[in-house]
């Protein structure tokens, strides 16, 4: 594959967009800004709006397709009858390491046949490398397709698919071009579960600074504002905040506080707020677009993130929230907690706190509050931090460099109608 040649790669996904979801946007437009031309293939049908504005325009060139369409169960008989084989040990290792969570065997085999028309699209096209987002459903895709078309493939490992659903972690891994985690945490627990085999990058998941002007001093809203923005869910740890809240109205600060996002917890955190006294003090913003979550860090004295790890087991990886807030010049709380430390170093870049310490979480914002100098610190630090090592065209450009490194030459074929695929090493 020469220089000047542009590698076509297809991008699998649960669903597309997710409005929380958007450093898959972000990637896909970074990765496109280094060259790489970027096929979008959802697994699951197009959701309703609201969606991010950034990610309108990919959303019009998106293939879209369902589960048990037509085109997808003409796709899952026609490889039943030309490769059997290939379909049964595809099955037979689905079963054989997922038996223990069949949740997430019947979900893999649910979308099988969807799989079965990406890789038909697929053969349609120049694509030389399948990436997905997701160690669970994403990549279950990405490994069927990868045999199934002979074409390399990288999964992003980020959160909860990496802690939470273990289930059939190892095939993907070893048979992957490489993994993408995006923190030497997230690294350590693959290599722990999966051993020596594959090979995994550490690839962050960046944020693009261009676009965030840190805030001034005239900026800040005219009395304390703590943001915190993401779902509201047990795994972000909002009811930590609110108590935190509470706290400090005992200790008699006076603090705002700024719950941005919706989700399953909402009732909870506003009966919560109201049963503490917090009401007054503690805004259900809802979920807000992209610009809009940039002007709060602006305005916030302090961004709290209080994630901890859920009783299911699950636990964030990096969330960008933190970057986008440290890039905005806003000091940020966050939990001791998975892949947060990588980017927050305590006393340094912002405040870390004990998982689930809400009055940790009060002493980190009285100080901050309290100690102008402390808080133009960590700041000048943080944004220093996420320029330097998390921005977007950093990122992108070592994941534009892994693919064009591995990507197969386009297939023709994908051996659909027959039973072996084969490519040439370039």
């Amino acid at each position: 594959m020469t220089a000047a040649s542009t590698v076509e790669i297809a991008v699998v996904m649960s669903r597309f967009p997710k409005f929380t979801e958007t450093f898959v946007v972000n990637e896909i437009l970074g990765l496109e800004r280094h060259g790489i031309k970027v096929h979008i293939h959802p697994l699951l049908a197009k959701q309703p709006g609201p969606h991010q504005p950034s990610a309108v325009a990919l959303i019009e060139r998106a293939h879209y397709g369902r589960a048990w369409s037509i085109q997808a169960i003409v796709a899952l008989f026609q490889l039943l009858l030309t490769r059997p084989r290939s379909l049964a040990s595809i099955v037979g290792r689905l079963v054989a390491d997922t038996w223990r969570s069949p949740s997430m065997m019947l979900k893999d085999l649910y979308l099988l046949p969807r799989i079965c028309a990406i890789a038909d699209e697929l053969a349609k096209s120049n694509v030389s490398h399948i990436h997905a987002h997701f160690l669970t459903h994403g990549g279950f895709a990405a490994w069927v397709l990868g045999r199934l078309t002979g074409l390399p493939y990288s999964v992003v490992a980020h959160g909860s698919d990496v802690h939470r659903h273990r289930a059939m972690m190892k095939t993907k891994v070893a048979e992957a071009a490489f993994i993408a985690a995006i923190s030497e945490y997230n690294r350590a627990v693959i290599d722990e579960e999966c051993g020596p085999v594959g090979r995994v990058e550490i690839v962050h998941c960046g944020v693009d600074v261009s676009h965030i002007v840190p805030a001034s001093a005239t900026d800040r809203a005219p009395s304390p504002l703590v943001v915190c923005v993401g779902t509201l869910h047990e795994v972000k740890g909002q009811r930590y905040l609110v108590e935190a809240a509470a706290e400090l109205k005992r200790r008699g600060r006076r603090i705002d506080v700024e719950l941005v996002g919706d989700g399953p917890d909402r009732s909870m955190l506003a009966d919560l707020a109201a049963r503490l006294g917090v009401d007054d003090r503690v805004e259900l913003v809802g979920p807000l677009d992209h610009h809009e979550v940039i002007e709060r860090y602006k305005r916030a004295h302090v961004m709290v993130a209080p994630s901890v790890a859920s009783r299911d087991g699950r636990r964030e990886g990096i969330p960008t929230v933190i970057m986008e807030a440290m890039a905005a010049g806003t000091p940020v709380v966050a939990s001791d907690l998975s892949g947060i430390p990588e980017l927050v170093v305590h006393e340094e870049s912002g405040l870390l706190t004990t998982p689930g310490d809400s009055n940790a979480i009060a002493d980190a914002i009285e100080r901050i509050l309290a100690n102008p100098k402390l808080a133009e610190r960590l700041a000048g630090n943080a944004n220093r931090t996420v320029r330097e090592a998390f921005d977007l065209g950093r990122t992108t450009a070592r994941l534009a460099e892994l693919m064009n490194a591995v990507a197969a030459p386009p297939v023709v074929d994908t051996g659909l109608s027959g039973d072996v695929v084969t490519h040439h090493a370039h």
